[in-house]
């Protein structure tokens, strides 16, 4: 079966298993495709096309009721996220020694704050 951009396919079984397809990888010799895009809930997903199907009138739902979790900017991928709060960090830190304790002690702050 072949996938559209912009469609939004399951690849798996569990009740989040959903992506948006936002970009396509064939091989040369065409046996292989892998679909890329951006996961119901945020961030980012990848799936061989014998791994996905297309959404059902259910999945689309839960499409839609998962929209707030993409639209708060979590679709930023988690090493962008840990640099932004380790920055962060530094910055908190006023004698801007690497001190990583202090580090450390921010970003789980930051984590129970935002997580």
């Amino acid at each position: 079966m072949i996938f559209r951009l912009n469609q939004i396919v399951r690849y798996s079984d569990g009740p989040t298993a959903l992506f948006k397809i936002t970009s396509i990888l064939t091989r040369s010799d065409k046996r292989a495709t892998r679909y890329y895009g951006i996961h119901c809930m945020g961030g980012g997903e990848g799936a061989f096309h014998l791994a996905i199907q297309p959404a059902t009138k259910e999945d689309l739902a839960t499409w839609r009721k998962t929209k707030k979790w993409r639209k708060r900017g979590w679709v930023i991928d988690f090493a962008t996220k840990l640099k932004l709060d380790v920055k962060k960090a530094f910055d908190a830190n006023p004698d801007k020694k690497t001190d990583f304790a202090k580090v450390n002690e921010y970003l789980l702050s930051v984590r129970k704050r935002n997580w």
